[in-house]
């Protein structure tokens, strides 16, 4: 009959809500899990945080780059110098080859090449300073300390990558887990529907069959 058909109907449903709300449970359980995973990560990060001064191991990174800086702009500096002493050192050398020596003094290469050899003296001194500079800019900077500082910058950064990964998907996971409570909600709603109806037909099951018999 189509009573008894609808009550068929009704039993696969109620199957399929009891299904459906196994299934929500299972993956709130699973959302759950996620989010105790990503808490715990979050929490040691933040506990390492409150341990890590990076402002003051940004400060020490300030210092050295500084450092870095000044040997690079001291490195160019005697570079240029360098040239120039050279280029010095070459028309002092021609004045040594030319037959007529200290001679004609108003002459324009003559004049040119003494001129380079009185520069030439301060250039010398100019090298050295420079080289004594440098290195004593190379000896203040602290190589190990550098790759420790960059080491400790490097894995702090990667750190807060892996903060925001996990906020993230802690957001995604929180929405995701409110979706699937409300879907058991909307289930268990649906099976109360149909369990009364269930209920309904089992209590009036004689009366309804007594009844189409009469019909």
């Amino acid at each position: 009959s189509d009573i008894n058909k609808d009550y068929t109907i009704k039993i696969k449903e109620k199957n399929k809500q009891e299904k459906n709300i196994e299934t929500y449970s299972s993956n709130v359980d699973q959302c759950g899990e996620i989010l105790v995973e990503k808490k715990e990560l979050l929490d040691k990060i933040a506990k390492f945080e409150e341990s890590f001064d990076v402002v003051s191991v940004k400060n020490q990174k300030d210092e050295i780059d500084e450092k870095l800086l000044k040997i690079s702009n001291l490195l160019t500096e005697l570079e240029n110098a360098e040239k120039l002493k050279e280029l010095n050192e070459k028309k002092v050398k021609l004045l040594g080859e030319v037959p007529c020596g200290d001679k004609f003094k108003s002459c324009k290469f003559i004049k040119d090449a003494h001129c380079s050899k009185e520069t030439l003296v301060d250039l010398v001194g100019q090298v050295q300073s420079i080289n004594d500079q440098k290195e004593k800019a190379e000896s203040l900077l602290n190589r190990s300390n550098e790759e420790k500082i960059n080491s400790h910058l490097e894995n702090y950064q990667k750190l807060m990558e892996k903060r925001k990964h996990a906020e993230r998907v802690v957001l995604k996971t929180d929405l995701e887990k409110g979706k699937w409570q409300n879907s058991i909600l909307s289930a268990q709603n649906e099976l109360q529907r149909i369990n009364i109806l269930i209920d309904d037909y089992n209590k009036n099951k004689n009366l309804i069959e007594n009844k189409e018999i009469f019909i």
